[in-house]
This record gives C-alpha cells, structure tokens and sequence, in this order.
C-alpha cells in the first residue's frame, strides 16, 4: 500500500480522514500504509522522521479495523494514524529527545497524553524530529540536521517542534503533537503555515514527556485546522471528543479583540502590520470589535525573564549529563547560561510572573476576550542569515525570534497561530508557494475553546490553505 494508491488520502484533515474511517471509504490499515510510506520516503528526505515501527503501527490498524467492523469503536479518531515528537514516552520504547545522549533511553512509563490518544483508539505510528532537549527555536539539531521547510527548503522551519511541523504541513500525518515552553509550537506552526495550539498551562498533562521547565512547560496538536486542533485538544484535556468544531456552536458577534498600543508590534515589519490590520478588518467583519489597548509596561521584560526561567529549570534537570561530550553545541551554551544565572535571578522572575498574571486578570482581560498580535515580525527566516551560535548577534536573533511567544508562556495563557490567508480552492493542493503568514491570538487562561471557535470561523470567512505535499 502507498500513497499512489490513494493519491487524495494525504490531503484530508484529521476530521475528514476520520470520517472517511467512519464511512468506510478507506480502512485503518489501508490509511496507515500510506503515511508510513509518507514517513519513510518525504519523511527522512525532509529530516522530519526519528523512527518508526511498520510492524507495530499496522497491527495496531488492524485492531481498529476489526474494532469498526464490530461496532466497537473507541472514538471519533479510532484509526487515524498520528506521529508526535520524540520527547512523549511510551514504556519500553526508544525516546531519544533529539540527544545522542538518549540515544538508548527507553522509559518506564507512557505519557498521559498518548495514553489518551490510545484511549480514544488513534494509531501512534513515528516518532518525529525535534531539536535536542527541546532546547531552541530555530529547528537546528547538530545530530540529527535541520528538518526541511516543505514550503522553501531555504527557510528554517522553526523549533523545537521542528519534525511535527514539516510532517504536518508536508502530508507525512494529518498531526502530530509538539511541546510549547517558549514558543515551540507557535514558531514551526508559523514557519510552516499550520495551526498551532499553545495550551494553558497546566491544562494537559505533561507526565511521560521530556521537561524542559516544569514552570513553562505545555503541550498541543499542530494541524492544518482549527477543527483538527479541537478534535485533539477535547481528547488531551478530557473533553468530550468533538470531532468538528462548527460556526454553529459560537458566534463572534460582540467579541472584544485587542490591538496592543505597546510591545507586540515594536519592530515589526510593514508588511506583518498590513497583514494583521487585514486580519483584524475579516474579523471586524464577522462582528468582532476592535479595541486598543495597552499592555502592562512590564510586558518589556517577559521575554528575559521567561528565558531565565527556562534555563534555570533546563540546567537543573539536565544536571547529571550536562558535561556529557555527546551534547550539541548550541544546547551546552543554553545549558550553561541556566548554570551561570544567580538564583536570586531565577526568583526574581518567579515572583515577577506571579505579579504578571495576576496584573493581567485584573487589567488586561475585564476589557477583551482576545489579543491579536503577530507572531513573527516579519518573514519567516532564511537558514543562511542565522549567526555563528557561539554569536551574540545568534543570541539577539533567538529572543528576536520568541519575542511575540514567550511572553504569552510567562503569563500561562492559551494561544492559537494560524493562517493569515490562504489560496484559491481551485489551485493545484501540491504546489509549493509562499508560506502563508500566520497570526497570533491569544486568549485568558482555559480559553482554548473560545480561541479554536474563533479560528474556525476566521478560517471559514479565509478560505483554504494548500499545503506543499508533492514531495
């Protein structure tokens, strides 16, 4: 079985490949043999692919087959065939966390998050490639390589959900499941024109998955909809399993959407601000009101001290193997800023945050139901401007590039990215073009819901994305 045999089956969204399942259109195994081709061929060409197992992955599609064909089925999703990050343990399966260091670490325990795909029977088929330790943005890994942008082999396809990212976008999965500390999911969900959930934190459990700072730390779904990304979210925070989210179901009529007077938009580029004055005019459109605000002055200083968060907490977990000479060079020198920071520091910007927070309960979100910021502040960067690692100039381009990102981490909050924009349905669906600039959202605390509701409908008045999959 190979995509040849279903050429259209790659283009599906999770829901429609899910539906498909259900009207028996295509079974489980047939579905899987198809993205296992995917992975083994596009998939290792574009360093998306860390592992997978054949042999596991169809038998766990023929359970689902004969589970569907006696009226058993676990779910909605029973038979979809995923890949997710190789940071989620599955107990006595290898989980190398992009590190030659892990390069035998097989785990005692499964990650609840897979436990719970398990429960509502999706298939768990590869594990994809990340940056070591989850510890960058820009997607590179001195081991295993920089997964490729399917959109422009020339553009980095952001970290460290890199793997997820350039699988989902290319077709090798419908989605995939990355981590959020920083940015991880936002940034490669912007390189590669998907859709990225940053859930709130604390909303899914991170237990079985590599910490990176357990203060930060979160996990999502990248997918090419809103509605896949609700499919998925209502599984991993325990929802009801609804497989479509629908305009029906919410109304933007009188939402309050902020358009920050301060931060977000300092040094964005001219043609980022059109872009997202385009954004706000759709969702003016679908009755949205626009409101300047502006944002807590301390917002200047979310970004440092975010970052000493996480390498604090990063040095401290990676304590007994931070010499070892495996390690990548980028991640020893973000390893050692953790060692070199003065607790005092570390602190600091705890107690900061839990000001923050609660500055923004009581200032920020009584006066709107969301924030549309950009997420990058211009184009997506090409591979060849990144700086020498060991480089100031490399430093100042990482925190450039979370500046829109890690904000939202320090203060806990959900946020979603998407597509601005998105071609003409009638144009060929595996085409490269231009990547589609994407947006951020970002909403109070347990507002994912709210925040996928509105996404779906921008998605609805936008039209669709054709996504880069003849590879």
């Amino acid at each position: 079985m190979n995509s040849n045999d279903f050429p259209d089956l790659i283009k599906l969204s999770l829901c429609d490949l899910a539906a498909a399942l259900a009207r028996g259109e295509v079974t489980s195994l047939q579905a899987t043999g198809v993205f296992l081709d995917r992975l083994e061929g596009p998939g290792r060409a574009l360093k998306a692919l860390a592992r997978l197992d054949r042999e596991g992955a169809a038998s766990a599609a023929e359970l689902s087959d004969r589970r569907r064909q006696d009226g058993a089925a676990l779910g909605p999703i029973d038979g979809v065939p995923l890949a997710h990050k190789d940071m989620f343990y599955r107990a006595g399966q290898l989980a190398q966390c992009g590190s030659a260091v892990f390069a035998d670490f097989r785990p005692a325990r499964t990650a609840q998050v897979l436990r719970r795909l398990d429960r509502a029977g999706a298939l768990d088929i590869a594990r994809l490639n990340m940056v070591e330790f989850a510890l960058g943005i820009t997607g590179d890994n001195e081991m295993t390589g920089m997964p490729v942008n399917p959109w422009d082999p020339g553009c980095i396809p952001g970290g460290s959900s890199s793997g997820s990212a350039v699988a989902v976008a290319a077709g090798l999965v419908p989605a995939a499941l990355g981590s959020d500390t920083g940015g991880s999911i936002r940034l490669p969900a912007a390189c590669c024109g998907l859709v990225g959930l940053k859930t709130t934190m604390g909303r899914i459990d991170t237990g079985g998955c590599l910490p990176l700072s357990f203060t930060l730390d979160t996990i999502g779904p990248l997918t090419r909809s809103c509605a896949d990304a609700a499919a998925l979210f209502h599984i991993l925070a325990e929802r009801p399993p609804a497989i479509r989210q629908t305009a029906a179901e919410f109304t933007l009529s009188g939402c309050r959407i902020g358009w920050p007077q301060n931060y977000f938009f300092e040094g964005v580029a001219g043609e980022t601000r059109q872009m997202l004055e385009s954004v706000a005019a759709r969702f003016r459109a679908l009755g949205c009101e626009i409101v300047p605000l502006y944002l807590p002055a301390e917002i200047a200083h979310y970004n440092d001290w975010a970052v000493d968060i996480i390498a604090t907490e990063a040095a401290l977990f990676h304590a007994p193997w931070r010499h070892d000479a495996r390690i990548g060079r980028q991640t020893r020198l973000r390893l050692q800023r953790g060692v070199r920071l003065a607790p005092s520091a570390y602190l600091a910007a705890i107690d900061a945050r839990l000001m923050a927070r609660s500055l923004w309960q009581e200032k920020v979100w009584p006066n709107v139901d969301f924030l549309l910021t950009p997420i990058l502040t211009g184009a997506v960067p090409k591979r060849s401007d990144l700086a020498d690692p060991d480089s100031q100039a490399f430093l100042e381009q990482v925190l450039a590039l979370a500046r829109a990102s890690r904000p939202v981490n320090f203060l806990g909050c959900p946020a979603l990215v998407m597509p601005a924009s998105g071609w003409d349905a009638d144009r060929d669906r595996t085409a490269r073009g231009p990547i589609p600039p994407c947006f951020q959202l970002v909403g109070p605390d347990n507002s994912e819901e709210r925040l996928l509701a509105a996404g779906s409908l921008f998605e609805e008045a936008r039209g669709p994305v054709a996504y880069p999959m003849a590879l």
